[in-house]
């Protein structure tokens, strides 16, 4: 892939909604459900892979007042969620599936009107051209719940009761897991 795309979607709630959890695994389902209505397949297959996802998503966003969106959507309101998507065929389909007339997001058994998409592309090339080097250390301070999708095999190869695993899988003993 030679670009890197952002699309924001701004949508209208005219009911509450009560989330089971944080927002950002409503939005997961948002970005499932869209690809799913253009590519079955390639919903599943994104949905179902081990690696590490070619996409990401923000939590939703209450526009007034601006505030990440936890466990309630009050209503009436207007919100937005963004995907950044790194993959030429899976841009495709997202951009296919947004394009639809009466675009709307769901969310649990709400279904919200969407009144806004915007896009940004970056190119790799520019971004690498105006890039700077990066410094020895950093750190990163995430605001929402974030989740990296990593096998727990590949999680903590140092870690004592990986360790144990290791040793018990070796001498024949049945353990549950790795990590405890």
């Amino acid at each position: 892939m030679s670009s890197i795309s952002s699309f924001t979607l701004r949508f209208v709630v005219d009911r509450p909604v009560s989330f089971q959890s944080f927002s950002g695994f409503a939005s997961c389902g948002i970005f499932y459900n869209l690809i799913r209505s253009v590519d079955e397949g390639l919903a599943e297959k994104l949905h179902s892979s081990k690696r590490l996802a070619p996409w990401a998503s923000s939590p939703l966003i209450l526009e007034h007042p601006p505030r990440i969106v936890y466990r309630r959507l009050p209503a009436p309101s207007v919100a937005r969620v963004s995907f950044t998507i790194m993959e030429d065929k899976l841009c495709e389909a997202f951009k296919q599936a947004i394009l639809r007339p009466e675009l709307h997001v769901e969310l649990i058994n709400v279904k919200a009107k969407v009144v806004g998409v915007s896009v940004n592309t970056y190119k790799f090339s520019d971004l690498a051209s105006s890039s700077k080097p990066l410094p020895k250390r950093f750190a990163v301070r995430f605001l929402t719940p974030t989740a990296f999708r990593r096998s727990v095999y590949d999680c903590c190869p140092s870690c004592p009761y990986y360790l144990e695993y290791l040793r018990a899988v070796k001498e024949g003993r049945r353990m549950d897991g790795p990590c405890k």
